[in-house]
């Protein structure tokens, strides 16, 4: 990590840890929607792919995940131009 200071490195380490307490808790729920929906004979196909989704996000190298999030967040380019029809 270039130019670490201690503030940084504070910052990082508590956005990594809500990091997984949001990936845990996503895949606790997984897991109990799989084995409902299981039980009540749904489809638990997305719900599969979804807690498969979750564990690989949890093998991530901390700092990836937070990357990752920031380019999904960024908005698409979208031209200005308004056009009025004159």
């Amino acid at each position: 990590m270039p130019g670490l200071t201690l503030i940084n490195f504070l910052f990082f380490r508590e956005e990594e840890g809500h990091r997984w307490r949001k990936l845990i808790g996503e895949l606790e729920e997984s897991r109990v929607v799989i084995i409902e929906e299981a039980e009540n004979g749904g489809n638990v196909g997305i719900y599969e792919k979804r807690l498969a989704e979750v564990e690989g996000e949890m093998r991530l190298r901390p700092g990836l995940g937070s990357q990752q999030a920031q380019a999904n967040a960024q908005l698409p380019d979208c031209p200005l131009k308004w056009d009025r029809g004159l």
